[in-house]
């Protein structure tokens, strides 16, 4: 098995990403359509730099695989936990040995 295919294995849960479309006059963003994506979720306090360069502490970090598009403007949707609409803090993408992209991990 691959190391690709072990990790999908291991994502047994499912979140959903809904794009973010525009925000208006009185900043509310409004969202596109949602697209649900396997994802591994650990519940962990961590403390990262956010996108925006401040200390903050993430509360999971959530594996999802490198052909979904994700963006620290757009909205998670959880499937458990206290908060079920975290606010996404920072996105990385996690390249293999050729320089493609792995997996992508998203900090909420």
């Amino acid at each position: 098995m691959s190391l690709e295919a072990d990790l999908l294995a291991l994502m047994l849960q499912a979140v959903t990403l809904y794009p973010r479309l525009n925000v208006d006059g009185d900043r509310i963003a409004s969202y596109g359509s949602g697209v649900t994506v396997a994802a591994r979720i650990e519940f962990s306090p961590k403390k990262i730099v956010d996108a925006s360069g401040r200390e903050v502490i993430s509360s999971a970090r959530v594996f999802i695989p490198p052909d979904t598009t994700a963006h620290v403007t757009d909205q998670i949707t959880m499937p458990e936990g206290d908060n079920v609409n975290p606010t996404i803090l920072r996105v990385d993408r996690n390249p293999d040995e050729t320089g493609l992209i792995h997996h992508q991990v998203i900090y909420v």
